[in-house]
């Protein structure tokens, strides 16, 4: 007998807001350095390639960091799978989504908190989708009066 199984997503994770910041910084500061290496010497220089390695690792890394939410669990991975956090489907009383302030709020049988993220609002669609297929009990869309804090 098949088993109905909801699609797997994996959708881009948006990090905080100042750590966004901070981390696009750091790859354009990466970035515009192999430039300037590159435009400032004459001859071959190691800080070209260098700062452009450097750059393209934050980039992949900023790239590779996700949620992805199948029958069993949901999942994030930061930083291409330098760290990851795995909570468990059956364990989640509530999942709120608001999409004026990008928060995704999961909390537990027992009323704590057990995540806080950010996603774009494209990809709190996605999520919202997946968990009505797994489990449309736990949903709840916060107005934007009541919010996230």
């Amino acid at each position: 007998m098949k088993t109905f199984s909801p699609p797997k997503y994996k959708i881009s994770l948006s990090l905080d807001p100042a750590f966004e910041v901070i981390w696009w910084s750091l790859i354009w500061f990466f970035l515009l350095m192999s430039v300037f290496s590159a435009s400032t010497f004459q001859t071959f220089n190691w800080g070209t390639p260098i700062f452009l390695l450097v750059s393209g690792i934050l980039f992949a890394a900023k790239k590779m960091t996700f949620v992805t939410l199948d029958a069993e669990k949901l999942s994030l991975q930061y930083f291409g799978g330098l760290k990851e956090q795995h909570l468990s489907v059956e364990s989640v009383a509530e999942v709120q989504m608001n999409a004026q302030n990008r928060f995704v709020k999961v909390t537990g049988k027992d009323g704590k908190e057990l995540l806080r993220f950010h996603l774009s609002k494209k990809n709190q669609k996605k999520l919202w989708y997946s968990w009505e297929m797994i489990s449309p009990t736990v949903l709840n869309e916060v107005s934007a009066e009541s919010g996230l804090e």
